[in-house]
């Protein structure tokens, strides 16, 4: 069937929703002539404790890594709240692991807040960074996110002493300005060497006080509502969003509501509650909807050449590869590459040479967790294949690059408490 003819009756249909794009990108994609192909199988990866001496027993939360930047060496840097305790207080700390044997380095737990408190099974801390080149941890508490940064340059690889404006915690550090009460922090900016805001999200109805992205600036102003400010003054459906690699930009996928054509669209916060501006970067003949209500979005700078590159799950069975030169100008496609069915939980991290998407299959024959590389040559980029690195969707786990290991390996907790690390090659 025609992609016009899909488009129209879709259109005209009084059921248009996000099985209508659906079934539109399914036909548009047959048109191409995109080839279907099935990942490479699961690697043979190297496993072992990621926590010999039991630096990080009793530490049950949602953790994340990064490198340390400024480490010579390269270590890495784990963050978690302690328990998933939604109704009391808890600590958040600080671990480093070691850049060649991705090991905890004994006696490196710190604890840097006191009041965590969130839905902390799932939405746990968060590294980001400042313009002016502070590390910091942000995370959720009862009246809205808070953080708590290092110096810059930083005392010690631990020193998480200081809030936004760089006074002391005190071990307790205030709610970030621009924050409302029930945010939730979601994935950190991109990139954090320099992005300004952060993402925002409440997904407890009894506190949401928004309505599902928000973003705002680290250290003043307010934050944005995306879905409900496109919705009622652009006339936008929002089915996902994910930070640009340029400070106070979002890559947005939505819906016009007048005339069902979709897309993605820039937007750029205000720091007012609104958006300075809002553009359309791609048509409904490049990427449309999955149909879960959702799309799938992560956004990352190439280490290499400094393109940011951003990925789209448009169908379950499909990923888009994009790249743009600047904020507000048109995205370029670089290919779509087949993926497994039901491909969810986007992240995308970089080495020293590449960006990596992650992503996970939660159930059916595809069960794991998958990776999608991108390595550069000048400025060209090109796009290597989907991979199974594990045959479990390990929930809670994250990548990382190793600069002293030259690998990348996955961390995770297991059912046991035991945290391992496995390399692999995406």
């Amino acid at each position: 069937m025609p992609i016009t003819s899909c488009w129209m009756r879709e259109r005209l249909s009084s059921r248009f929703r996000y099985d209508s794009i659906r079934r539109c990108a399914a036909a548009l994609l047959l048109a191409a002539g995109v080839a279907a192909a099935l990942p490479a199988l699961a690697q043979t990866s190297t496993c072992g404790t990621m926590d010999p001496t039991g630096v990080l027993a009793g530490v049950a939360g949602d953790f994340e890594l990064t490198v340390d930047p400024d480490d010579p060496a390269g270590n890495v840097l784990f963050v978690s709240n302690i328990q998933p305790d939604f109704f009391q207080y808890q600590n958040v700390v600080v671990a480093q692991i070691d850049a060649t044997t991705g090991q905890t380095v004994p006696g490196s737990l710190t604890v840097v807040a006191n009041n965590f408190k969130g839905n902390s099974s799932r939405n746990g801390p968060e590294w980001v960074r400042t313009p002016q080149g502070q590390l910091g941890a942000i995370y959720t508490s009862a009246d809205g996110v808070h953080g708590v940064f290092r110096a810059a340059p930083p005392v010690s690889w631990n020193g998480f002493l200081y809030d936004y404006v760089g006074n002391p915690t005190l071990g307790s550090p205030p709610v970030l300005p621009s924050s409302l009460p029930g945010f939730y922090d979601g994935l950190p900016p991109k990139p954090p060497q320099k992005a300004a805001t952060i993402p925002m999200y409440a997904p407890v109805p009894t506190m949401n006080t928004c309505t599902n992205a928000c973003y705002g600036y680290y250290n003043a102003g307010q934050s944005t509502d995306v879905t409900s400010v496109l919705q009622g003054q652009y006339g936008l459906w929002v089915g996902g969003v994910t930070q640009a690699p340029w400070d106070s930009y979002l890559y947005v996928a939505a819906c016009t509501q007048r005339t069902r054509i979709c897309g993605i669209y820039q937007a750029q916060i205000d720091g007012q509650g609104g958006f300075a501006s809002v553009q359309s970067i791609a048509t409904a003949d490049y990427t449309l909807s999955s149909g879960s209500g959702l799309l799938q979005m992560a956004a990352e700078v190439h280490p290499v050449n400094g393109v940011p590159v951003l990925f789209t799950g448009e169908t379950p069975r499909l990923i888009s590869v994009w790249t743009q030169s600047a904020p507000g100008a048109p995205l370029t496609l670089l290919t779509r590459v087949a993926a497994p069915p039901g491909a969810v939980h986007y992240r995308a991290y970089v080495s020293d040479t590449q960006v990596v998407l992650n992503f996970f299959v939660r159930n059916g024959p595809a069960l794991g967790q998958y990776t999608l590389p991108v390595s550069a040559n000048g400025s060209s980029l090109t796009v290597g294949k989907v991979t199974q690195i594990y045959a479990n969707s390990l929930q809670g786990s994250e990548i990382q690059w190793y600069r002293g290991a030259q690998s990348w390996a996955v961390s995770f907790r297991g059912q046991d408490g035991i945290y391992r690390r496995c390399w692999f090659t995406p």
